[in-house]
């Protein structure tokens, strides 16, 4: 995986029994999720606002990177829209958090969708790889990254409670 979520390279391995079994592939390792404490792995990602972000420039800032697959129903609503704006604002306004919403969506279909809605994050289109590149296997996930660089957090699905506990800790 490149530093902007795109494949370089693909490795063949033969199925495992359960794979053959259950006819469900799994291609992803636990191993290989980001660990708590581990410097994140470099990124580079283009929001919506025209911004480059690169992990190494946000050193001094607390990080959210938040997973969706789209902003489509029922992968993003209402519901979604008021748990994770409730979560991450008395952040963003206290500490300047920055905050990324990494898509699945076109930057065509972001733009649309931000003429009649907001987010609480900075949408960063086409972003799927990093689904891939970080081991995200649900969504929304969350990646809470500290002042330093490195992983705070690794939060699966739709945890908002353990979200605001984390960024309580890395912002103090």
């Amino acid at each position: 995986m490149t530093s902007h979520g795109k494949a370089t390279t693909f490795k063949l391995r033969p199925t495992t029994p359960e794979e053959r079994e259950t006819r469900i592939f799994r291609s992803l390792g636990a191993n290989e999720k980001p660990q708590v404490g581990a410097e994140i792995p470099l990124f580079i990602m283009q929001g919506i606002d025209g911004k480059t972000y690169r992990s190494t420039d946000l050193k001094g800032n607390v990080v959210v990177l938040s997973f969706w697959i789209s902003l489509n129903k029922p992968f993003w609503g209402e519901k979604q829209a008021t748990g994770l704006s409730q979560v991450l604002q008395p952040f963003q306004t206290e500490t300047g958090l920055i905050s990324l919403g990494v898509l699945n969506n076109t930057e065509q279909e972001v733009k649309t969708f931000l003429v009649s809605n907001t987010v609480p994050f900075v949408p960063v289109p086409e972003s799927y790889g990093f689904h891939k590149k970080y081991q995200v296997t649900r969504s929304p996930s969350f990646l809470v990254i500290d002042r330093t660089g490195k992983i705070a957090a690794f939060i699966e699905g739709g945890e908002y409670e353990a979200l605001k506990a984390s960024l309580r800790q890395v912002t103090k």
